[in-house]
C-alpha cells in the first residue's frame, strides 16, 4: 500500500541507557506528540483520520498494526528488534494490538486532535488474524464499513 511507508529507525544503546531516534527533519510541521497505550492482546480500532498523517513509533514492547484503504490490507509488526516509524496517509483504517505486556506508540502528527477529522468503527466481532475475515479484500473492507460506531 503506498498510504503506508516503514522506516527503520536507528537506536543507539548506552552504558546507561539508550537513544532511539524517532523523526529527523520533517517533511511536515509538527502540531501534537502524544502516547497511547494497548494492553498485551488488547486491540484498538478501527480508527481512520480523514486529514491527519500519522508518524507513528513503538517505543516500548512491540505491536501489530493493520491498514485497509480503498479494498487493500496490510499488516507491520513494530517495535524491539523492528524499530522503525510508520507514516500513515490520511484516508487509511487502523487498528492495532498489543503483543507485549507493557507496549507504548508516539504519534508525531501533523495536526491537532479534532474529533470531526476521526472516524471510529467497532471492533467487535472480528477476529484478530485478519486473513480469516473473509476470502477477498473488498469483502473485508465492506466488512468495517457497515459495522456501527460503538466507541
Amino acid at each position: 500500500m503506498d498510504e503506508i511507508r516503514f522506516i527503520p529507525l536507528k537506536m543507539i544503546p548506552g552504558e546507561k541507557g539508550s537513544v532511539s531516534h524517532i523523526m529527523k527533519s520533517p517533511d511536515f510541521f509538527i502540531k501534537e506528540v502524544y502516547m497511547s497505550t494497548v494492553n498485551r492482546n488488547s486491540v484498538k480500532g478501527w480508527k481512520k483520520h480523514t486529514k491527519m498523517t500519522l508518524n507513528l513509533a513503538v517505543i516500548k514492547g512491540s505491536v501489530k498494526f493493520t491498514f485497509i484503504k480503498n479494498a487493500k490490507t496490510c499488516q507491520y509488526t513494530v517495535g524491539g528488534k523492528n524499530y522503525g516509524r510508520l507514516v500513515v496517509a490520511p484516508g487509511c483504517w487502523v487498528c492495532f494490538e498489543g503483543l507485549e505486556e507493557e507496549n507504548m506508540i508516539v504519534n508525531c502528527a501533523d495536526l491537532e486532535h479534532d474529533p470531526d477529522e476521526i472516524e471510529l468503527r467497532s471492533f467487535e466481532g472480528y477476529p484478530k488474524d485478519i486473513s480469516s475475515w473473509c476470502s477477498d479484500d473488498v469483502g473485508l473492507y465492506e466488512g468495517i464499513n457497515k459495522k456501527e460506531n460503538k466507541s
